[in-house]
C-alpha cells in the first residue's frame, strides 16, 4: 500500500510526530540526533546537475526530475509496499507529494526570520556527532541514502522554518480549533452506515468509482431507494448485509481517516459526497450521536499536531495557487485540483 506523505515529513516538532489512521502521534525531538530514512517522496527538491534526466515538473521554474519519483517508487517496489494501486496512480501521487514540499519549501525559506545559519549548523553537528557514534561520517551515512550534505543542510534548514513557521500560527488558530472540533476529542461516537465501492481492476479509477457513487447517492435523494436496501444491492463491504450498519464509530481508532473525517462533518441523516479511502469509495450516512464526556486537554497533544498540519496544508494551498506548476509528462500526473490522471 503506498504510505501517503504525511505533512510531519516536512519536519514538525511540535508534540507530536508522524500519524496514521489508527493512533496518536508519538513523541519529535525538535532536533535530529540520527540520520534516519524519510518516506521516499518526502525528500527535498533541489536542482540537480545537467545530467539529472528528464524534468517531471516545474515549480516556478525549478524543476522536480523524473528520477526524483522513479528511485523511491523503484524501493518501494522491492520492498513490496505499492500494494495492488495503479502503479501510475502512484507515480502521479508521489509528483504531487514533490510539488507540495517544493511550493513550501519556497515559501518558507524565503523569509529569513523563520531559522539562522547557527540553528543550522548546531542540528548538523547533532547529526554529525550521531554518525561518530555509528562508527562512520556522516557524508558517508548520506550518501548510503542517496541524500548530499548540501540536500541534508536544506532538509535541516526546512525543518527549523516549518517548526517556527507552525509556532507562530498556533497560538492564533489554536482556540477556534478546540471549539470547532470539540466533539472529535470528547470522546463523542456517530453510529454509521455506508456503502462501499471497491476498485475491480485498474480501469477503475477513483472518479470513476466517484461517479458511480455519486449515481447512488442521487438514487437514494430521488426516494427510488433507501440507504438499507442501496447497501444490500450495491455495496461491497461486508456490512452490506446488515444494511451498511457499522455501529458506533469515535473520531479516531477505528475506522480510516477520510471515513472518520466526513462522518464527523454529517448531521443525522444526512449522506456524504462520495468519499475515497484505501479501500474504495464510499457514501456514508450519519445515524445518531452518542455525545462524549471526555476532557479534551487529554488530547492536547494531538490537537496541536493537528492545527500543525492544518497550517501547514493551508499554506501549500495558498502558495499552490500562486505557483506557476507545469508537467511534462516524463511522469504521470494530476489533472489540477484533482487526483484524475492526465497521462496514460
Amino acid at each position: 500500500m503506498l504510505r501517503t506523505l504525511s505533512l510531519l515529513a516536512f519536519g514538525i516538532a511540535l508534540a507530536g510526530g508522524g500519524s496514521n489512521a489508527h493512533a496518536q502521534p508519538s513523541s519529535v525531538q525538535p532536533a535530529p540526533t540520527t540520520l534516519a530514512a524519510e518516506e521516499p517522496a518526502a525528500a527535498a527538491v533541489q536542482p540537480a546537475a545537467a545530467d539529472a534526466g528528464p524534468v517531471a515538473a516545474t515549480v516556478n521554474g525549478v524543476p522536480i526530475y523524473a528520477a526524483d519519483v522513479d528511485r523511491p517508487f523503484e524501493l518501494m517496489q522491492k520492498a513490496g509496499q505499492l500494494g495492488k494501486e495503479d502503479p501510475r496512480w502512484i507515480k502521479a501521487r508521489m509528483l504531487s507529494q514533490l510539488v507540495d514540499r517544493q511550493v513550501a519549501d519556497q515559501a518558507l525559506m524565503s523569509d529569513k526570520t523563520l531559522y539562522t545559519e547557527e540553528e543550522v549548523e548546531t542540528q548538523l553537528k547533532q547529526l554529525r556527532e550521531a554518525a561518530q557514534k555509528q562508527g562512520a561520517t556522516l557524508e558517508q551515512l548520506a550518501a548510503a541514502q542517496g541524500v548530499s550534505i548540501d540536500k541534508l543542510r536544506q532538509d535541516v534548514t526546512f525543518r527549523i522554518a516549518t517548526q517556527r513557521y507552525v509556532q507562530k500560527q498556533l497560538n492564533t488558530v489554536l482556540p477556534d480549533y478546540v471549539r470547532q472540533h470539540k466533539a472529535e476529542f470528547d470522546g463523542t461516537e456517530i453510529r454509521a452506515k455506508h456503502i462501499m465501492l471497491r476498485p475491480v481492476g485498474y480501469a477503475d479509477s477513483v472518479d470513476s468509482l466517484k461517479a458511480r457513487a455519486e449515481s447512488i447517492r442521487e438514487e437514494i435523494a430521488s426516494g427510488n431507494i433507501d440507504f438499507d436496501a442501496a447497501a444490500r444491492k450495491y455495496s461491497h463491504a461486508p456490512s452490506r448485509e446488515q444494511g451498511g450498519d457499522v455501529g458506533f464509530i469515535p473520531r479516531r481508532g477505528v475506522m480510516l481517516e477520510p471515513f472518520s473525517a466526513a462522518l464527523f462533518q454529517l448531521k443525522p441523516g444526512e449522506i456524504s459526497e462520495p468519499v475515497a479511502t484505501t479501500l474504495g469509495v464510499h457514501l456514508i450516512q450519519a445515524g445518531e450521536v452518542k455525545p462524549g464526556t471526555k476532557d479534551i486537554k487529554e488530547s492536547l497533544q494531538l490537537i496541536q499536531q493537528l492545527v500543525a498540519e492544518d497550517v501547514l496544508k493551508r499554506l501549500i494551498s495558498e502558495q499552490r495557487s500562486r505557483a506557476k506548476i507545469e508537467f511534462t509528462g516524463a511522469v504521470p500526473y494530476f489533472k489540477p485540483g484533482t487526483e484524475e490522471l492526465a497521462t496514460p
